[in-house]
Order: structure tokens, then C-alpha cells, then sequence
């Protein structure tokens, strides 16, 4: 009798918590711009930015652009990288926001976890603090992954912490929807 009672509680139960278990998803672009797409979809989507500059183009794979906001923080810059003029990692370089890279860094991982979950791997070494998320993806044969960093060097010339979004160097696959910041 109690059986009867309690499995309908407890599939309940399971089912209103199992969302909270699933494994995060991975990102499929950078700031809007879908993985694959071509520079000049890059420069389109970075341009419809507010306050985003495109500043050039370097060694014909490297995209820079000034200003504009990620994840409501200043961006310093961000630099699309390309391979067969097809987007595959993107570096968004934060504005310093805090006398400290420490609380900077802390401050943009926990709105990583908050999405992704906790880092794969967390690391400090020789003045770098580093925390990276990994996603294997179908059809792809290197993982996604998000590269949280920041080093004394970069800190002591003005950039603040760096948030690096790769698809990997697998082929890069058609454009999709585009995701969100962070």
C-alpha cells in the first residue's frame, strides 16, 4: 500500500529534479556568431554590436575588433580566429574591472559555472590562473572548449581576464543558430 503511495512521489520527484542533473550544453559560437561561419558573417554579427569597432585583420586568419560588452562586462577586444574562412575560436578580452586579476577571474568563472557547471580542470602556474570546460560534440574530433585565463603579463599592460570559446580543429561545421554570451 505504502509502494503504491510512495512511486508516483518519488517519479515525481525524478522527474522535476532531472534537468538540474543533465550535462551542459556545449556552445556553438561566440558572441552570436555561429562556428563556421565566414569572416565576413564575423564581421557582420560584430559589427551589429553596439560600441564594437572592427580594428583589422591579421595573417589572414585572425580578426581583431575594439569595444563593445560581454556578458554585461567592457571588452577590451576580441579576436576571431579562422581556418578556410571559417570561424573556430574566439578570445574575448575583458576590461579591467577590479585592482585585483584574481577577483576578476573569480567573478567571470562563477558566471561560467553557473552555465556550464563546474571547470574540467583549474590550474595556476609561473603567474597564469587558468580554469577550462570541455564538451565532446558529435561529429567533431576535438572537443569544445572554454579556456578561462589571465597572467600577471597581460594584467600589467592593461587587459583584464580572457574567456577563449574553441570548437576545436575540426572541420568546421555549417552555421547554426547562434548562441548567447557566456
Amino acid at each position: 500500500m505504502i509502494r503504491r503511495r510512495l512511486l508516483p512521489v518519488i517519479l515525481a520527484v525524478m522527474a522535476a529534479t532531472a534537468p538540474a542533473f543533465a550535462a551542459p550544453v556545449a556552445p556553438d559560437g561566440v558572441l552570436g556568431i555561429p562556428w563556421g561561419s565566414s569572416k565576413e558573417k564575423v564581421k557582420e554579427v560584430m559589427s551589429a554590436r553596439a560600441d564594437v569597432i572592427f580594428d583589422h585583420e591579421e595573417a589572414g586568419r585572425l580578426l581583431w575588433f575594439k569595444g563593445g560588452d560581454f556578458a554585461g562586462r567592457r571588452m577590451m577586444f576580441f579576436v576571431g580566429a579562422t581556418k578556410d574562412d571559417k570561424i573556430y575560436q574566439g578570445d574575448v578580452v575583458l576590461v579591467q574591472q577590479y585592482g585585483s586579476q584574481q577577483a576578476q577571474f573569480e567573478e567571470i568563472k562563477k558566471m561560467l559555472i553557473a552555465k556550464y557547471g563546474p571547470p574540467n580542470s583549474e590550474g595556476h602556474h609561473e603567474g597564469e590562473i587558468k580554469a577550462a570546460w570541455s564538451f565532446r560534440v558529435a561529429n567533431q574530433k576535438d572537443p569544445t572548449q572554454i579556456t578561462l585565463f589571465s597572467n600577471e603579463r597581460r594584467w600589467k599592460i592593461g587587459w583584464g581576464v580572457t574567456v577563449r570559446y574553441s570548437m576545436g580543429l575540426a572541420d568546421a561545421p555549417p552555421p547554426s543558430a547562434p548562441s548567447k554570451d557566456l
